[in-house]
């Protein structure tokens, strides 16, 4: 008798099932009583995932220049690889990471033994763009179906299995304003694009322009056959099966922005007068194709692109700047400084700002817990340079729900904690979930801001715990509130260079390794955090990790005068 292969917790297995992936574990359970095979882990350790990354590295190099050549074709242009590189961003790493893993799982899949549900093609989804591949193809459960259904298609083009008919769960698309000429927007020498900036309401100069970039529809593009059939590669190409299974899946996977749409894209923004641009500096480009087609069209005609840090990873080994930085004319830091990028600029963090501190005097009784981060139960965002597979959600998730259940009640109470932001559109069940960790504690919805980074609310906090090591970790901890974080070392490898100053942070408590220990330790401080916040070895190992680690906003100033 054949097994059911798993791919998915999808409908057509369980109709009272979540709408989110678990891991192979969490679908065991699930299914333990039928009789399944499920989809097994890319484990991954740290020689592992320097493997990973090399591997991932060289399809990158392998991949990057047959696709440009391709577009080329397709478009009929004569783009250059640097400007299909920034074009491409890090969403192409990020794909071929995701269907590296895919591609592990579904190899062991044997149409002989294991019975599957495919689907029919004409049910295939097509991205608009890389934020909606994100989104609804690789953090998805359908992403699973569809590229399983995609790899029979190509190995076992022959075989037949059960065809199963329903449609994607589409999230609601931003609502995008009435058509914008941009052809009437003008740059100045310095522009700083598409970044929060403008939250804090700093003072630039008037040499300095700031703004979003108005959206650009492109929903309403059709999938032209013609030129996905063009997007096919020759066999020769191949050099192992994985060639074979991305390069032929791209053509139901690669978005609408860089086939249908590109070239009204690239007409569209080429009208835009940055005669006068010298330098552009923007945060939000990493997986946003359309901006980063702009960008690559200003670096066509000698508009130099510096990249504002976005999140703190750097630490992590095989980190997002180490791949970024290549792709842009200079990598602005927060503030620490790395040997191995050339081009860094550490001129520190726009967002810290060296006249607001935290007043130890004047805080309330409230604790304030922050989950921002790795809090989803995905493996379909798992990067080369980020360590985030199923097992590390799973785990993640588990020590959070430990660190909540040693808490007594009476403590729970003092806590308010911030509900991770929701998707667009449906609610696809993850924060109920989730939030039942945090039942004996007061909730705060999406509805119910703390302002940007939470710094607003932080005054009237006595205690901040933090879920993961980021950006609230580093901004709250630079303001100089009470923080404790929570900090995985099976999941999360950190470069020599700062393992000292982590094991600092370890010694003094600010970071957890164990949900238990750290539990303890929130009971042990919560009625009067400053005293064990304004210890002598407390002080020393915070002040010295933010010294390496973040610079004020003072400096960040400084370097746009001097541009």
């Amino acid at each position: 008798m054949k097994t059911t292969y798993i791919v998915s917790e999808y409908s057509k297995y369980d109709k009272t099932t979540e709408n989110f992936i678990l891991s192979s574990r969490s679908l065991n359970k699930k299914f333990s009583n039928k009789n399944c095979i499920f989809l097994e882990e890319l484990i991954v350790n740290e020689k592992g995932l320097h493997e990973q990354t090399e591997f991932i590295l060289k399809k990158y190099t392998y991949y990057k220049k047959l696709l440009s050549d391709k577009l080329n074709l397709i478009h009929n242009t004569s783009l250059t690889e640097k400007f299909w590189t920034k074009a491409f961003n890090l969403y192409l790493i990020r794909l071929i990471m995701a269907q590296w893993i895919r591609f592990n799982k579904f190899n062991k899949f044997n149409p002989l033994h294991h019975d599957a549900h495919v689907l029919k093609k004409d049910l295939y989804y097509y991205a608009i763009d890389t934020p909606d591949s994100i989104v609804n193809l690789l953090n998805s459960n359908f992403y699973q179906e569809q590229i399983f259904s995609i790899y029979i298609n190509i190995f076992y083009p022959d075989f037949n299995l059960k065809q199963t008919a329903y449609q994607m769960d589409i999230l609601e698309e931003a609502k995008y304003p009435k058509k914008y000429d941009f052809s009437q927007l003008k740059f100045s020498k310095t522009t700083i694009l598409d970044t929060h900036i403008d939250n804090f309401k700093m003072n630039l100069n008037n040499k300095i322009n700031h703004f979003y970039m108005p959206k650009l529809d492109i929903s309403g593009f059709n999938i032209s056959n013609k030129q996905r059939e063009q997007l096919d590669f020759e066999d020769f190409l191949f050099i192992d099966d994985f060639d074979k299974f991305f390069l032929k899946s791209l053509k139901f996977l690669l978005p609408k922005s860089y086939l249908e749409a590109f070239r009204y894209i690239y007409e569209t923004y080429d009208s835009i007068d940055i005669s006068e641009a010298k330098y552009i500096l923007c945060e939000n480009w990493l997986s946003n194709d359309k901006l980063s087609i702009f960008l690559a069209i200003a670096k066509e005609k000698n508009v130099k692109h510096y990249s504002l840090e976005h999140g703190h990873t750097h630490y992590f080994k095989n980190n997002y700047a180490l791949f970024s930085h290549s792709m842009v004319d200079k990598y602005i830091s927060y503030g620490w400084k790395d040997s191995f990028i050339s081009n860094l600029i550490p001129t520190g963090m726009w967002r810290l700002n060296p006249d607001k501190k935290y007043d130890g005097k004047t805080h309330e009784s409230n604790v304030l817990f922050v989950c921002y981060g790795n809090v989803f139960l995905y493996d379909t965002d798992f990067l080369a340079c980020h360590y985030i597979n199923n097992s590390a959600q799973e785990n993640y998730y588990n020590n959070i729900k430990t660190l909540m259940e040693s808490i007594s009640q009476n403590y729970a109470k003092q806590i308010t904690y911030k509900e991770y932001p929701k998707f667009r559109g449906k609610d696809r069940g993850f924060n109920n979930e989730y939030n039942h960790i945090f039942k004996n504690c007061k909730i705060l919805t999406n509805e119910q801001e703390l302002g940007y980074g939470n710094l607003k609310f932080i005054d009237t906090c006595k205690l901040v715990i933090v879920g993961n090591i980021g950006t609230v970790f580093f901004e709250t901890l630079y303001h100089g509130a009470p923080t404790i974080a929570l900090y995985s070392k099976d999941h999360a490898f950190v470069e020599k260079q700062y393992i000292d100053l982590f094991q600092q942070l370890e010694e003094v408590g600010i970071l957890q390794t164990c949900p238990y220990k750290m539990a303890k330790l929130i009971e042990n401080v919560i009625d009067d955090p400053i005293v064990w916040w304004n210890s002598e070895k407390v002080i020393y190992a915070r002040n010295n990790f933010i010294d390496k680690y973040s610079s004020p906003r003072d400096k960040f100033y400084n370097f746009l005068d001097e541009l």
